[in-house]
């Protein structure tokens, strides 16, 4: 969707220090690929998208959606239907998937949400900020971080599209926490 990049049909997953933007990225990436715009003077294949977020209030979205939108030459008008933008900041519960006592996943009725979501305005490509508040499981067990990585991927695959999630580094200094 976005140069070589963003591959479709795969889990893409974006890595950096807290504070250093990811975010931001992620909503200017999302942006541009609902305007058909190239991205970082890479083309993009133009869809629908949908950018989630667990770390941002409705004010904050908003607020750099308006400085992205100035920084395009567009409208708000001109997203409709193209970009969705969703805060989950104050809900209970952000999870899309849990695991039971033998490591098995179990979908939320967020993810439920969320594909449905999808479907329902044929999204091309849908980030989930961030992959901590994404998957209520063992971030270093192999296993529920495969099956995760999977779930993402067949509703990517499903929309004939992409999935984007970001992800903190470990404070040991590895390039991401986890598995």
């Amino acid at each position: 969707l976005w140069g070589s990049w963003l591959p479709l049909h795969q889990t893409t997953m974006l890595t950096g220090p807290g504070g250093v933007g990811k975010s931001l990225f992620e909503q200017c990436l999302c942006t541009a690929i609902a305007m058909g715009k190239p991205f970082l003077g890479m083309e993009v294949e133009q869809r629908n998208t949908l950018y989630v977020t667990c770390e941002d209030d409705a004010d904050e979205l908003w607020r750099r959606q308006d400085a992205i939108n100035a920084a395009l030459g567009i409208e708000r008008a001109d997203l409709i239907g193209r970009l969705f933008l969703s805060s989950l900041i104050g809900e209970g519960e952000t999870a899309l998937a849990t695991f039971d006592a033998s490591e098995k996943l179990e979908m939320t009725d967020r993810w439920d949400d969320l594909a449905i979501a999808c479907q329902d305005h044929r999204i091309g490509l849908y980030a989930f900020d961030n992959a901590t508040d994404a998957m209520a499981g063992d971030h270093s067990s192999l296993s529920q971080v495969a099956q995760f990585v999977n779930l993402l991927t067949g509703l990517a695959l499903a929309l004939d599209g992409a999935a984007m999630i970001p992800h903190h580094p470990n404070k040991a200094g590895d390039d991401w926490l986890g598995s």
